[in-house]
């Protein structure tokens, strides 16, 4: 089977005059039959990595979306955090092949939702 997963995007803006609209759909082949779905908890004093279990193959796309009242930041190396989710947030990533995502809570502890698919 194919384009098992689907994806929709509506993005409208208008501030001061300006106004922008955007639609995007995109079907998406997965290899894995069982995606994993977890709410995990980030702390502010150390970095985590995704819990994802062992028996996931190849991640390919996550899904994070933001439960706390604080940002989370996360990025593909130690220290480095490209990215930030504001509370309420969420995000649609692809993760490269045996690449880890590390995350860490700006101020207090959070709760982060995420969905991983094999692609």
């Amino acid at each position: 089977m194919a384009n098992e997963l689907n994806i929709s995007l509506s993005l409208s803006f208008s501030k001061g005059g300006a106004t922008y609209n955007k639609s995007l759909n995109q079907s998406i082949d997965i290899a894995g039959d069982s995606p994993q779905y977890g709410v995990q908890e980030i702390d502010n004093a150390a970095v985590e990595d995704l819990d994802l279990h062992e028996d996931m193959g190849t991640i390919g796309l996550v899904l994070l979306h933001n439960l706390g009242d604080t940002d989370i930041r996360y990025g593909r190396i130690t220290g480095v955090y490209n990215f930030k989710l504001l509370p309420g947030e969420f995000s649609l990533v692809r993760v490269d092949t045996g690449a880890d995502l590390f995350l860490i809570s700006t101020t207090s502890a959070n709760l982060l939702e995420f969905v991983a698919f094999e692609v």
